[in-house]
């Protein structure tokens, strides 16, 4: 190594160590490798350095995996594209299985539905007269009324003349003939047999009773009760026919063939008379009566207005500041006013009576007598004994 000039030897040596030292320096830089010189880095500009890497990773991520696909699916247009029909293939019924059956015990049997029955359509005067009858029976102080019979009784207030006159009328609807009956004493023809009102009442079974013709003082007449001809005798009365087809018709005396009403079908004969109202219903200019027409006395008498309709008058009399009684023109004047299209005079006096409910309707002169008939309205009876039957001759 040569020296240069103007140099000591001190300065020369101190000089060449110097050059060594930077070239031992160079040297190390150039064996160095890259990553060992960033990690003379801080720590913290490392930790930095890497955030921004990564930071930039994710944003070129999601420029072209989301937003340039969502940018271009945006604005393109779509294509139209055919959208097939598939039909669906059959599919076979799903063949059940039975679930596995077993033993019921009596306790988990379930008892049958009951079954409503068939509601019975009404015919007849059942429908005829449906709006009267009610499903039950109901009892007031003046009506009964159930599925068969219906009556209503109204207190009447009249003048005859200048006196009062109180009258009673029943008005009775009925889905059968068997429900309007007749009833003998003791329950048997015979003269002398004769019975409180409410006696008979109460064995015939009625609802409504009132006297009927008192065929045990009469000598002679037709006497049916409940189709069964107990008397055929000739009369001077008028005679009154209930058939069983529920026609009401009055008679003269004159003409009238017991046989030939039986043959018809008659049901109940009364002779006692007259009959109130000709064949259309309105008064006659003369009744069959000459004895008692002009007098005023308790009145009992019968009215048909069409078959299961029919009504029963009952007036009191002889009872002085109460009921002075009617003339039988009055009563029939009575009959004609209800709208009857038959009427007929029947016994009076101390017999006219009326019961409803088992008890006394009307206020019989002195008490009311005793009685060897009444005329009654019940429930129907399906076979009424003695369908036309006759007796021979005449019991009393």
């Amino acid at each position: 190594m040569s020296k240069d000039v103007g140099q000591t030897e001190e300065e020369q040596q101190v000089s060449e160590r110097m050059k060594q030292h930077r070239r031992k320096q160079q040297k190390k830089r150039r064996q160095t490798p890259r990553g060992a010189a960033r990690s003379r880095l801080p720590v913290w500009a490392m930790v930095l350095a890497d955030l921004l890497c990564l930071g930039a990773v994710l944003v070129v991520f999601a420029l072209f995996h989301h937003v340039l696909p969502y940018y271009r699916a945006a604005n393109a247009q779509p294509e139209a594209t055919a959208v097939p029909v598939l039909t669906p293939a059959p599919t076979p019924a799903p063949v059940p299985t039975p679930a596995p059956t077993r033993a019921v015990s009596p306790e988990e049997t379930e008892a049958p539905e009951e079954t409503e029955e068939p509601i019975e359509e009404k015919t007849g005067w059942a429908k005829t007269f449906e709006e009267h009858f009610t499903d039950e029976i109901v009892i007031t102080e003046n009506s009964y009324s159930s599925p068969n019979v219906s009556i209503t009784v109204q207190r009447c207030e009249g003048m005859t003349g200048r006196y009062p006159m109180i009258y009673y009328v029943a008005d009775i609807y009925l889905t059968d003939i068997t429900a309007f009956q007749s009833y003998l004493a003791k329950n048997s023809y015979g003269r002398d047999y004769v019975e409180p009102l409410l006696n008979l009442d109460a064995a015939s079974g009625a609802i409504l009773a009132m006297n009927g013709d008192f065929y045990g003082y009469q000598n002679g007449g037709i006497v049916e009760r409940n189709g069964t001809l107990y008397r055929d005798q000739e009369t001077s009365g008028d005679v009154c026919v209930l058939y069983y087809d529920g026609r009401m018709v009055t008679y003269p005396a004159s003409g009238f063939d017991t046989q030939t009403a039986m043959e018809d079908g008659a049901y109940q004969i009364w002779t006692f008379g007259p009959m109130l109202l000709d064949n259309e219903g309105n008064v006659p200019e003369r009744l069959n009566d000459t004895r008692q027409i002009g007098t005023n006395n308790p009145r009992s008498a019968v009215g048909y207005y069409e078959p299961g309709h029919y009504c029963f008058v009952v007036v009191d009399g002889r009872l002085q500041g109460y009921s002075h009684g009617a003339k039988l023109t009055e009563l029939a004047e009575i009959f004609r006013e209800l709208g009857c299209r038959t009427a007929y005079n029947l016994d009076g006096g101390q017999s006219s009576q009326m019961s409803l409910n088992d008890a006394i309707v009307n206020t019989p002169v002195n008490g009311g007598r005793t009685l060897s008939d009444i005329l009654l309205i019940r429930e129907p009876v399906p076979d009424v004994a003695g369908e036309g039957e006759e007796t021979e001759g005449d019991a009393e």
